[in-house]
This record gives structure tokens, C-alpha cells and sequence, in this order.
């Protein structure tokens, strides 16, 4: 997980937002380090403005504010970070934090409902 924080840090201080965060965008060496792949839905802000309209992704791994539908700009890197942490949960737990369900309910218990560990 702190290759994946080094790579992302790379990342927003270069202006770039991942936007499609999950664990099946990480890549794993052999010998354990870990690095962020599949930059198809990245984008670049302008220096200072990492606000974006819009959502691409994963819904599983969407941010609260992406799935409001009353928020009309959100903060890109804020996203990502929490896509990566959902990640990590993923990883701990070897499950999703939400249930599988269709997007518009799922949406729902994302910003309804906040993540419960174990």
C-alpha cells in the first residue's frame, strides 16, 4: 500500500488524478512492490484546481460525494485516495466494504452508510 501513497503522491503533484483506483489496478513484482497500472480514465487538472465534474470508475470504489447526486464538482484526488483506501479494505478483509447490488442502490448505501470494519 505505501508503493501505491508514493505512486499516488507522484501523481496529483503532477496534476494527475487515477480515477479508476481498485485492486485490480495495482500490479505486484515479485519481489512485493506494488504499483498503480490502467491510467485509461486519468486526467490532467489544471496546477492547484483538482475539482472535476463527473464520474468515471468503479462504483464499488466511488467516494461518497461522487455518488451525490446534489454535488456537482468534487475533489479528483480526494477520490482517489478514497478509492485507495477502499482498496486496502479489500485487501484486509478480502471483500468489499458495500454489497453487491445495482449501481443505484449501491450509490446509495455509499452515501448513506459509512464503511464498517471487519
Amino acid at each position: 500500500m505505501r508503493d501505491c501513497l508514493i505512486g499516488l503522491d507522484f501523481c496529483h503533484k503532477s496534476n494527475i488524478a487515477h480515477r479508476d483506483i481498485k485492486p485490480q489496478n495495482i500490479l505486484v513484482d515479485f519481489d512485493g512492490n506494488s504499483r498503480l497500472a490502467d491510467f485509461g480514465s486519468a486526467k490532467e487538472f489544471p496546477v492547484g484546481n483538482d475539482m472535476m465534474k463527473g464520474s468515471v470508475g468503479t462504483y464499488y470504489f466511488f467516494a461518497p460525494e461522487l455518488c451525490d447526486p446534489d454535488v456537482k464538482e468534487y475533489s479528483a484526488c480526494a477520490a482517489d485516495i478514497w478509492a485507495l483506501g477502499v482498496s486496502l479494505f479489500c485487501m484486509v478483509y478480502n471483500k468489499l466494504p458495500y454489497e453487491e447490488k445495482p449501481s443505484w442502490e449501491l450509490m446509495d448505501d455509499i452515501l448513506a452508510n459509512p464503511v464498517v470494519l471487519g
